[in-house]
Protein backbone atom coordinates (compact mmCIF):
# COMPACT_ATOMS: atom_id res chain seq x y z
CA UNK A 1 0.00 0.00 0.00
CA UNK A 2 1.18 3.65 -0.10
CA UNK A 3 2.02 6.11 -2.57
CA UNK A 4 4.15 5.72 -5.90
CA UNK A 5 4.62 7.21 -9.45
CA UNK A 6 2.39 5.86 -11.86
CA UNK A 7 2.53 5.99 -15.86
CA UNK A 8 4.98 7.92 -18.60
CA UNK A 9 4.25 11.30 -16.72
CA UNK A 10 4.76 9.62 -13.14
CA UNK A 11 1.23 10.67 -12.26
CA UNK A 12 1.30 10.06 -8.11
CA UNK A 13 -1.06 7.33 -7.16
CA UNK A 14 -2.33 5.84 -3.78
CA UNK A 15 -2.98 2.15 -2.94
CA UNK A 16 -4.96 1.93 -0.13
CA UNK A 17 -5.20 -1.54 0.92
CA UNK A 18 -2.20 -3.87 1.19
CA UNK A 19 -1.82 -6.63 -1.47
CA UNK A 20 0.05 -9.74 -2.23
CA UNK A 21 1.65 -10.56 -5.58
CA UNK A 22 3.32 -13.39 -6.86
CA UNK A 23 6.89 -14.27 -6.85
CA UNK A 24 6.63 -15.31 -10.83
CA UNK A 25 4.00 -15.65 -13.63
CA UNK A 26 1.95 -18.73 -13.33
CA UNK A 27 4.09 -21.58 -14.71
CA UNK A 28 3.13 -24.34 -17.24
CA UNK A 29 3.68 -26.63 -14.12
CA UNK A 30 1.14 -24.66 -11.99
CA UNK A 31 -0.85 -24.69 -14.61
CA UNK A 32 -0.99 -28.01 -15.13
CA UNK A 33 -2.35 -28.63 -11.22
CA UNK A 34 -5.53 -26.47 -12.51
CA UNK A 35 -5.90 -28.69 -15.83
CA UNK A 36 -5.59 -31.73 -14.01
CA UNK A 37 -8.71 -30.50 -11.86
CA UNK A 38 -11.12 -29.71 -14.12
CA UNK A 39 -10.57 -32.19 -17.23
CA UNK A 40 -13.10 -30.19 -18.83
CA UNK A 41 -11.01 -27.07 -19.48
CA UNK A 42 -8.86 -27.12 -22.62
CA UNK A 43 -5.81 -27.25 -22.86
CA UNK A 44 -3.44 -24.28 -24.41
CA UNK A 45 -3.38 -24.67 -28.17
CA UNK A 46 0.79 -25.10 -27.84
CA UNK A 47 0.29 -28.19 -25.40
CA UNK A 48 -0.52 -31.82 -26.31
CA UNK A 49 -3.98 -31.63 -26.32
CA UNK A 50 -4.22 -36.13 -26.23
CA UNK A 51 -1.77 -35.83 -23.04
CA UNK A 52 -2.65 -32.95 -21.42
CA UNK A 53 0.58 -31.89 -20.92
CA UNK A 54 2.98 -28.73 -21.75
CA UNK A 55 5.80 -29.11 -24.06
CA UNK A 56 9.13 -31.45 -22.63
CA UNK A 57 10.66 -28.69 -20.56
CA UNK A 58 9.01 -26.41 -20.07
CA UNK A 59 7.93 -27.00 -16.86
CA UNK A 60 9.20 -23.35 -15.34
CA UNK A 61 8.26 -21.58 -18.46
CA UNK A 62 5.46 -19.36 -17.88
CA UNK A 63 2.22 -20.57 -19.30
CA UNK A 64 1.44 -18.61 -22.67
CA UNK A 65 -1.80 -19.05 -25.42
CA UNK A 66 -4.21 -18.36 -22.48
CA UNK A 67 -7.34 -16.22 -22.63
CA UNK A 68 -8.03 -13.51 -19.97
CA UNK A 69 -10.84 -15.93 -18.83
CA UNK A 70 -8.76 -18.71 -18.32
CA UNK A 71 -6.12 -16.63 -16.25
CA UNK A 72 -9.46 -15.62 -14.55
CA UNK A 73 -10.40 -18.64 -13.75
CA UNK A 74 -7.12 -20.20 -12.90
CA UNK A 75 -6.76 -17.48 -10.26
CA UNK A 76 -10.34 -18.10 -8.52
CA UNK A 77 -9.69 -21.95 -9.00
CA UNK A 78 -6.06 -20.90 -6.48
CA UNK A 79 -7.89 -18.57 -4.51
CA UNK A 80 -6.44 -15.47 -5.90
CA UNK A 81 -7.07 -12.71 -8.82
CA UNK A 82 -5.55 -11.03 -11.53
CA UNK A 83 -3.40 -8.13 -10.27
CA UNK A 84 -4.89 -4.54 -11.40
CA UNK A 85 -2.53 -2.57 -13.85
CA UNK A 86 -1.74 -0.19 -10.58
CA UNK A 87 -0.96 -2.50 -8.42
CA UNK A 88 1.45 -4.32 -11.09
CA UNK A 89 2.82 -1.53 -12.04
CA UNK A 90 3.61 -0.25 -8.75
CA UNK A 91 5.47 -4.05 -7.34
CA UNK A 92 7.54 -3.39 -11.15
CA UNK A 93 8.85 0.18 -10.36
CA UNK A 94 8.96 0.41 -6.79
CA UNK A 95 8.03 3.73 -5.23
CA UNK A 96 10.87 6.13 -6.78
CA UNK A 97 9.55 6.29 -10.46
CA UNK A 98 12.15 3.64 -11.82
CA UNK A 99 11.31 2.76 -15.32
CA UNK A 100 12.66 -0.52 -14.86
CA UNK A 101 12.51 -3.62 -11.44
CA UNK A 102 16.37 -3.16 -11.56
CA UNK A 103 18.59 -0.71 -10.32
CA UNK A 104 18.86 1.77 -13.08
CA UNK A 105 22.01 2.77 -12.77
CA UNK A 106 23.11 -0.69 -13.95
CA UNK A 107 24.42 -0.19 -18.03
CA UNK A 108 21.92 -2.18 -19.60
CA UNK A 109 23.08 -5.11 -21.47
CA UNK A 110 20.62 -7.76 -23.50
CA UNK A 111 20.13 -10.89 -21.94
CA UNK A 112 21.46 -9.54 -18.84
CA UNK A 113 17.71 -8.53 -16.61
CA UNK A 114 15.56 -9.83 -18.89
CA UNK A 115 14.09 -11.85 -21.70
CA UNK A 116 13.85 -9.07 -24.12
CA UNK A 117 14.32 -9.49 -28.16
CA UNK A 118 18.05 -8.52 -27.40
CA UNK A 119 18.35 -11.96 -25.45
CA UNK A 120 17.60 -13.73 -28.67
CA UNK A 121 15.99 -16.54 -27.37
CA UNK A 122 13.38 -16.61 -29.45
CA UNK A 123 10.43 -17.53 -27.25
CA UNK A 124 9.97 -17.40 -23.42
CA UNK A 125 12.34 -19.03 -20.53
CA UNK A 126 12.19 -20.13 -17.15
CA UNK A 127 10.55 -17.45 -14.74
CA UNK A 128 13.75 -17.64 -12.18
CA UNK A 129 16.59 -17.26 -15.07
CA UNK A 130 16.98 -13.83 -14.92
CA UNK A 131 18.37 -12.66 -11.08
CA UNK A 132 19.41 -9.63 -11.94
CA UNK A 133 16.44 -8.46 -13.11
CA UNK A 134 14.67 -9.12 -9.49
CA UNK A 135 12.57 -6.08 -7.96
CA UNK A 136 13.34 -4.82 -4.32
CA UNK A 137 10.99 -6.42 -2.89
CA UNK A 138 11.93 -9.83 -4.82
CA UNK A 139 9.58 -10.16 -7.39
CA UNK A 140 10.92 -11.93 -10.52
CA UNK A 141 10.18 -11.84 -14.58
CA UNK A 142 8.39 -8.74 -14.35
CA UNK A 143 9.77 -7.66 -17.61
CA UNK A 144 10.23 -9.31 -20.19
CA UNK A 145 9.50 -12.65 -21.17
CA UNK A 146 5.18 -12.52 -21.45
CA UNK A 147 3.26 -10.29 -21.49
CA UNK A 148 0.82 -10.30 -18.36
CA UNK A 149 -3.12 -10.20 -18.11
CA UNK A 150 -4.53 -7.48 -15.47
CA UNK A 151 -7.92 -7.25 -14.46
CA UNK A 152 -7.93 -3.71 -15.78
CA UNK A 153 -10.30 -3.01 -18.60
CA UNK A 154 -10.21 -0.28 -21.40
CA UNK A 155 -12.65 0.74 -23.24
CA UNK A 156 -15.04 -1.47 -24.48
CA UNK A 157 -13.26 -4.81 -25.97
CA UNK A 158 -9.62 -4.27 -24.30
CA UNK A 159 -8.07 -5.89 -21.57
CA UNK A 160 -4.62 -3.90 -20.06
CA UNK A 161 -1.46 -6.40 -20.17
CA UNK A 162 1.78 -5.23 -18.96
CA UNK A 163 5.55 -6.05 -19.03
CA UNK A 164 6.46 -6.68 -22.80
CA UNK A 165 7.70 -9.93 -23.84
CA UNK A 166 10.80 -11.78 -25.61
CA UNK A 167 9.10 -10.16 -28.87
CA UNK A 168 10.27 -6.36 -27.30
CA UNK A 169 13.28 -4.39 -27.18
CA UNK A 170 14.62 -2.15 -24.72
CA UNK A 171 11.73 0.25 -25.67
CA UNK A 172 9.39 -1.69 -25.73
CA UNK A 173 9.95 -3.67 -21.67
CA UNK A 174 9.93 -0.51 -19.30
CA UNK A 175 7.74 -0.69 -16.46
CA UNK A 176 5.59 1.98 -17.85
CA UNK A 177 4.88 -0.17 -21.29
CA UNK A 178 1.32 -1.43 -21.45
CA UNK A 179 -0.74 -2.65 -24.23
CA UNK A 180 -4.86 -3.12 -24.13
CA UNK A 181 -6.05 -6.03 -26.49
CA UNK A 182 -9.58 -8.27 -26.60
CA UNK A 183 -10.10 -10.85 -23.55
CA UNK A 184 -10.16 -13.69 -26.00
CA UNK A 185 -6.65 -12.71 -27.39
CA UNK A 186 -4.36 -16.12 -27.64
CA UNK A 187 -0.77 -15.40 -28.33
CA UNK A 188 2.37 -17.20 -27.42
CA UNK A 189 3.87 -14.35 -25.63
CA UNK A 190 1.33 -13.56 -23.61
CA UNK A 191 0.87 -15.19 -19.89
CA UNK A 192 -0.20 -13.96 -16.28
CA UNK A 193 0.60 -13.83 -12.29
CA UNK A 194 -1.99 -14.37 -9.36
CA UNK A 195 -2.44 -11.29 -6.69
CA UNK A 196 -4.58 -11.94 -3.35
Amino acid sequence: EGDFLFGEDQTPKYIRKPFYIGKYPVTNAQYKLFIDADPLHPVPSHWDSQRRIYPKGKELHPVVNVTWEDAKVFCQWHGCRLPTEVEWERVARGTDGSSCPWDESDDWIGGKFCNSSEAGTGDTTPVDDFPEGVSSEDVWDLIGNVWEWTATTEGYFGIVVRGGSWREDAEGILATARSAIPPETIQDNIGFRCAR
